[in-house]
């Protein structure tokens, strides 16, 4: 498996950092001079609200139409590499391919055993690379709320197109990446009344070479299955959303008139995409 060839890490970040901040002063100075050209145009004075042109008002909604994600992609990288010792931000070549800014993990004195690549900086085929050393195991909890598992099974070369199919070039590789992301989401509680949203839960199963099909992939809001009983009981389950009301407390003093027991209701939504399979949905 060939290993990617990352740059210094401070080179590279200091290089991202660059031109994320070149993007934001070009497209400061375009909505600048939008805004400027619609002041001038309605003639207010300062305090005074100018309301935009139907012409300039299309150029504003272009100029963030869609966002530039790839930005905020590897936004999304440098942010990772900082959030545990070992990771480090570089770029690979691959036949055909878009130049990618990868992510990988390689411990001090190891090669690189998980790399993530995004194909977005040049021409050719744009899409994503999972890469994993054979019995690479390990979970990443270095940022609050955030839960990465990876798993590899063989060599893991995995690539994504975007637009095409997932395949490896690699005879017999399984891979398992798992996320788990607690959004900074505080209970919404009101007299008699309690509100709560679980994780956001990811989960890919890449498989070849064997039975189990080519790629299974699960989304959703908190872990399929949860224990109703322990959120009932006010357990801190991983349930995506629990509500839970409280009639007599709701109503106040005249609630002591009331024989009603709480209502709890637990649900964790989730959709399933399996290779030859319709999507499945769910609320276990």
């Amino acid at each position: 498996m060939t290993d990617t060839s990352p740059d210094a890490l401070g080179t590279v970040v200091g290089q991202l950092a660059r031109q994320l901040a070149a993007l934001g002063q070009s497209e400061g100075a375009e909505l600048r001079r939008l805004l400027d050209g619609a002041e001038q145009r309605a003639g207010r004075a300062a305090g005074e609200v100018a309301e935009l042109p139907d012409e300039v008002w299309q150029q504003v909604k272009e100029l963030v139409s869609p966002p530039d994600w790839w930005s905020l992609l590897v936004y999304a990288l440098v942010r990772i590499s900082e959030s545990e010792p070992g990771f480090t931000v570089g770029t690979l070549r691959l036949d055909g391919w878009s130049r990618m800014v990868t992510l990988s993990y390689a411990p001090e004195g190891q090669p690189g055993l998980f790399t993530v690549g995004l194909a977005v900086t040049d021409e050719g085929t744009k899409g994503v690379l999972l890469r994993a050393a054979d019995g690479f195991r390990r979970v990443f909890a270095g940022q609050p709320g955030l839960r990465i598992e990876v798993a590899a099974e063989g060599d893991c070369d995995w690539r994504y197109p975007f637009g095409g199919t997932v395949h490896s070039p690699t005879p017999r590789s399984g891979l398992l990446v798992a996320v788990d992301w607690q959004p900074p989401v505080q209970p919404q509680e009101a007299t008699g009344f309690r509100f709560a949203l679980g994780p956001l839960h990811l989960r890919a199963e890449l498989a070849q070479g064997g039975t189990a099909p080519l790629y299974r992939l699960t989304l959703g809001l908190g872990t399929p299955a949860a224990e109703a009983a322990e959120a009932a009981a006010g357990a801190a389950g991983p349930a995506g959303v629990r509500a839970v009301l409280d009639p007599a407390a709701a109503l106040g003093a005249l609630g002591a008139f009331l024989q009603v027991a709480p209502v709890t209701e637990v649900y964790s939504p989730h959709v399933v995409v399996t290779e030859g399979q319709s999507p499945r949905y769910g609320l276990t």
